[in-house]
């Protein structure tokens, strides 16, 4: 089974784009905070929306907005500018639920749920 669960914040302003056939698509990087020996550091994902979810990300998404992930995780090489092969690792949403952007007073009308996850049909 290929699945992930991930709670941070969005790194930055969404951009909603469109491949050639016309599917919406939106990539950003969640940051993801954590604790080791009392000390604090973030991981960052990249995230990639695709169709409606990607549509709705951009309607109400944006920078420092909390955000919860469920989706998968994949593997992709590609070949930088200097010809040297990388490999990187990026999650594809199935589902996310948007919470409150960190800089409003909670009476935002920006923040909705979209696509909620049911925390009864998570795996563990």
């Amino acid at each position: 089974m290929n699945s992930i669960v991930i709670s941070g914040r969005f790194t930055k302003d969404m951009e909603l784009r469109k491949t050639k056939d016309g599917t919406s698509f939106l990539t950003n990087t969640v940051a993801v905070d954590g604790y080791s020996k009392g000390e604090k550091f973030a991981d960052f994902f990249t995230v990639n929306f695709w169709g409606k979810n990607a549509e709705r990300v951009a309607q109400y998404g944006g920078k420092g907005m909390f955000v919860q992930v469920l989706g998968r995780m994949h593997q992709r090489q590609y070949e930088d500018k200097n010809g040297v092969k990388r490999t990187i690792w990026e999650v594809t949403a199935d589902q996310i639920e948007m919470t409150m952007n960190k800089k409003t007073d909670g009476n935002s009308s920006k923040a909705e749920a979209v696509d909620a996850i049911d925390p009864n049909d998570l795996p563990f």
